[in-house]
Formats: C-alpha cells, sequence, structure tokens
C-alpha cells in the first residue's frame, strides 16, 4: 500500500488478508485526511468567530454614534432656529419703526 503504515497482525491480534490489510489502510488514509479535513473547518469556524464578535463590537460603536449624532442634530436644529427669531424680531421692530414714523407724519400733517 502506498504510503500506508499500519501495525502488524500481531498488534491487531487478527490475521489479515490482502484485501483486509487494503481495506484497513484505505480507513487510515481516510482517517488521516478527515482530521486534516476537520482541523481546516476549526480554523475556519475560529475565523468566523473572531469575525462576528469584531462586528457586535462595531455595531455597538455604531449605535453609539448614532445617539451622538441624534443629539448634535437636535443642538444644530436649535442653533438654526435662533437666527430666524432674531430676524423676526428685528423685521417687527422695523416695521413698527416704519409704522410709528407713518403715524407721526400724518399726524403732523393734520395738526
Amino acid at each position: 500500500m502506498k504510503g500506508c503504515v499500519f501495525l502488524s497482525e500481531e498488534d491487531y491480534g487478527v490475521e489479515f488478508t490482502p484485501s483486509a490489510a487494503e481495506r484497513l489502510c484505505k480507513v487510515e488514509e481516510r482517517a488521516k485526511s478527515n482530521s486534516r479535513r476537520i482541523s481546516k473547518f476549526e480554523d475556519l469556524a475560529n475565523a468566523i468567530n473572531s469575525q462576528n464578535e469584531n462586528i457586535a463590537r462595531l455595531v455597538a460603536q455604531l449605535e453609539a454614534a448614532n445617539e451622538k449624532l441624534q443629539s448634535q442634530d437636535a443642538r444644530l436644529s436649535a442653533m438654526e432656529k435662533r437666527p430666524s427669531e432674531r430676524v423676526e424680531i428685528v423685521v417687527r421692530s422695523v416695521l413698527s419703526a416704519i409704522a410709528g414714523a407713518l403715524a407721526g407724519a400724518l399726524a403732523g400733517m393734520i395738526f
């Protein structure tokens, strides 16, 4: 058998026929192959687990960033609202001054 090393018939305590020895050799080769495949799958499972942990950390960071962004949005909206309120006050004052001046001029012409 090519590359097949197995214990002697005395070690197994049985007498092997050529076909039994060949089958045993194939079983041993398959077992080695399966062991290598299982090892690769274990490595893959560990890598996937590590990625899942990293994704969980990223999600937590994104949630925190989203909360911070929402609070910043509220602050920005409040800051943007202030100048429009000031403009309204200035316009109201200007209109009142113009109306007062017109009323004063009109009253001055009448009296």
